[in-house]
C-alpha cells in the first residue's frame, strides 16, 4: 500500500527548495525526493582532481548520458545539460553569482517585436510582480552585494541584507578600465554570506569556490537554507538517493503521485494531491515526457507538444588578460581570491531594444580570476594565450614560472541572451537508455544567428575593459559557445497552451495538480545567470500553490 502526502517535490535545488519551504511553512505535508546523495559540510573537500576534474556532482555520460545534437551534426553522448545530482542540486557547487533579471527581460517580445527564426515570448508575470520575491529570497538565504551598482541594473525595494564579499585589490584595475571606456564596474552580488548570518559562518575566502561545496556553509545553497528551514517546520521530509521514475496519472488526467526507486533498488509509490517538478530544465522535461498515461500518451502536459520546446542556455564567450606584476602591482597584492566585478552597461546592445543592427539584446559581463587551483590554472598556462596546442618541456617550465611568479590572469565571462528556436528542444532518445533502462534526454540545439553576434559583441566589450585596465596581453575565446549548466525554457510559462506548457503559477495547462518550479518555466534566458530568478519564481509558485491548498482548490 502506498504512502500519502500532500505534495511531492521532485528535486531539491534552486527550484525545489523554495517550494518545499513555502508549502511546509503553510502546513502542507511535503516529501522532497532527490536522486543524488545527501552530502554534508564534512564531505566537501578541496581535492582539485577528485572534484573539479572528475565531475563528482554530475552523472557519468556512460551510465546517465544526455544526447547532444547540434543542428546538422551527429549525436554525441555527453554530461552537458546536467547541473548536479545531490541534495541542494547545483546550488551546492555554484559560484553564487546572484543577479536579478531586468524588467525588460519579462517583456522581451513586446520590446523586440517578432524576431525571424526565434520563438521569443513574454513572461506571463512582470518584474514588478517578482521583485518582492527577489527581495525576500535575498533576505531569507543571505545575499551579499553593494549599494552602488549603477544605473543599468534593476530597481530594488530593499538593500542587500549583507555587504559585499571581500574582493581582491586588483578589482580597482577593472573599475578604472571600465571608467576609461565609459562603463561602470560594480561589485558582483553573491549568494555567499560576507558575515555570520542566520546561524551560518561567513565566507572564508577559500581559493577553490566555484565547482566545490562549501565546508563552512557560507554558500546560500538550498542545502544550507531552504531545506533546513522546510525540515524545521516538521511538515517536510527529505529522501536522498530516491530517483523518481515517473509521475502517475489517472484516467481523468490528474496526477495521483509518483513512483521512485531507492538506493537499494526497491520501487516505492507515493500518492499526493499535487506534484512539483524541479529537476532542472533538461531533466524536468525528460521526466514529464517519460510520464505517459491513458490521458497523456505523449507525456504529462504535452498535449500541444510544448514540453521540451523552447530550450535555452546562455550564450558564452570569454575575454582573457595577463597583468604583469611590475606594471600592475595591485594584482600582486595578497587578499581575497575573488576579483568580483561586473558590468551591465551592455545588457541591451549597441542600439538598446529599439531595432537596428544584428544585436537586439546582449547581456552582462562578469570579471573574475581563473577558476580552480594549480592543476586547472597550470593547464591554462600550458595552452599559450588561448591556443589549443599545448606546450611542453623547457617552454612549459618557463611558462609556468611566468604564470605563477610574474603575472596574474583575469577573465571576463559573458552571459548573453540565448534566443529560443523551433529546433532547440529536449526530446526522448529511445535508442539510448540510462542505467535504469529509461530513455535518455536528447538535447537538440539549433542556434539563432543572434547568439553568435551577442557572444562576439560582449567578448569585445570585455576585452576593451581589460585592455584599458592595463593588461599586458589580451585574447578572446569561446565565442559562439553555450553555458551548458544554465538550461531553461522547456516548460515555458504563458497564457496560451499552444505556445507554452505551464500557466503563470507553473501549473501544467492540462494537468491541474502538476507544477514546474525551476528554470524550465523561463520564457527568456536573460543576460545573467538564472539562479536567483529561479529561487524567486519558485518561492512565488510555492506560495501560490500553498494558497490553493488553503482554499481547498487542490
Amino acid at each position: 500500500m502506498s504512502e500519502s502526502v500532500d505534495v511531492v517535490v521532485v528535486g531539491s535545488g534552486a527550484g525545489g527548495g523554495p517550494v518545499a519551504f513555502a508549502l511546509a511553512s503553510a502546513g502542507a505535508r511535503v516529501l522532497v525526493l532527490e536522486r543524488g546523495k545527501h552530502l554534508k559540510r564534512e564531505d566537501f573537500v578541496y581535492d582539485e582532481i577528485g572534484i573539479a576534474k572528475r565531475s563528482v556532482f554530475v552523472p557519468s555520460a556512460v551510465t546517465d548520458p544526455h544526447i547532444l545534437i547540434h543542428e546538422g551534426g551527429t549525436a554525441e553522448r555527453t554530461d552537458d545539460g546536467w547541473i548536479a545530482t545531490c541534495v541542494g542540486g547545483g546550488t551546492v557547487h555554484m559560484s553564487g553569482f546572484f543577479y536579478r533579471l531586468r524588467p525588460e527581460d519579462f517583456r522581451l517580445r513586446d520590446h523586440l517585436g517578432p524576431v525571424p527564426g526565434a520563438t521569443i515570448a513574454n513572461w506571463p508575470i512582470t518584474y514588478e510582480e517578482l521583485e518582492p520575491y527577489y527581495a525576500r529570497v535575498e533576505t531569507i538565504i543571505g545575499v551579499s552585494g553593494s549599494p552602488n551598482e549603477g544605473s543599468h541594473v534593476s530597481p530594488r525595494s530593499t538593500p542587500y541584507p549583507l555587504p559585499p564579499v571581500m574582493t581582491h585589490p586588483g578589482g580597482a584595475l577593472i573599475d578604472r578600465g571600465a571608467q576609461k571606456v565609459g562603463a561602470f564596474s560594480f561589485i558582483t552580488p553573491r549568494g555567499v554570506i560576507s558575515r555570520d548570518y542566520d546561524g551560518r559562518s561567513a565566507c572564508h575566502l577559500h581559493p577553490l569556490c566555484g565547482s566545490f561545496g562549501c565546508h563552512v556553509g557560507a554558500k546560500s545553497s538550498s542545502l544550507e537554507t531552504w531545506l533546513p528551514k522546510a525540515l524545521a517546520t516538521g511538515k517536510c521530509e527529505l529522501r536522498a538517493e530516491s530517483r523518481v521514475l515517473r509521475i502517475l496519472s489517472g484516467d481523468d488526467g490528474r496526477a495521483t503521485g509518483v513512483v521512485y526507486r531507492d538506493s537499494a533498488g526497491a520501487d516505492h509509490e507515493v500518492s499526493a494531491r499535487a506534484v512539483v517538478v524541479a529537476c532542472s530544465a533538461v531533466e524536468t522535461a525528460r521526466l514529464l515526457l517519460l510520464s505517459t498515461g491513458k490521458a497523456h500518451p505523449q507525456g504529462l502536459g504535452n498535449a500541444e507538444g510544448q514540453v521540451g520546446a523552447n530550450l535555452m542556455f546562455s550564450t558564452l564567450s570569454k575575454a582573457h588578460a595577463s597583468f604583469d606584476f611590475a606594471s600592475s602591482p595591485e594584482m600582486k597584492e595578497p587578499g581575497s581570491q575573488f576579483l568580483g566585478r561586473s558590468v551591465a552597461d551592455y545588457y541591451f546592445g549597441p542600439n538598446g531594444l529599439k531595432g537596428g543592427g544584428p544585436i537586439a539584446k546582449a547581456g552582462g559581463l562578469n570579471f573574475l580570476f581563473p577558476a580552480g587551483g594549480p592543476v586547472v590554472q597550470s593547464e591554462l598556462a600550458a595552452t599559450a594565450d588561448g591556443a589549443r596546442k599545448a606546450i611542453w618541456g623547457e617552454a612549459l617550465k618557463k611558462k609556468l614560472a611566468w604564470y605563477w611568479h610574474e603575472q596574474r590572469q583575469a577573465i571576463c565571462e559573458t552571459f548573453g541572451e540565448f534566443l529560443p528556436t523551433q529546433g532547440s528542444r529536449v526530446a526522448l532518445d529511445d535508442s539510448v537508455t540510462d542505467a535504469l533502462g529509461l530513455a535518455a534526454a536528447q538535447i537538440n540545439v539549433a542556434r539563432h544567428p543572434h547568439d553568435l553576434a551577442v557572444s562576439k559583441y560582449l567578448a569585445e566589450k570585455g576585452l576593451a575593459i581589460l585592455q584599458a585596465a592595463g593588461a599586458r596581453e589580451t585574447w578572446i575565446s569561446n565565442v559562439g559557445g553555450s553555458t551548458w549548466h544554465l538550461p531553461a525554457g522547456t516548460a515555458r510559462m504563458g497564457t496560451d497552451p499552444k505556445t507554452s506548457a505551464t500557466d503563470k503559477n507553473g501549473r501544467l495547462h492540462n494537468v491541474k495538480n502538476v507544477f514546474v518550479s525551476d528554470g524550465a518555466t523561463f520564457a527568456s534566458s536573460g543576460g545573467w545567470p538564472p539562479t536567483l530568478t529561479i529561487m524567486a519564481n519558485a518561492l512565488r509558485i510555492g506560495e501560490a500553490l500553498a494558497g490553493a491548498f488553503q482554499r481547498k482548490e487542490i
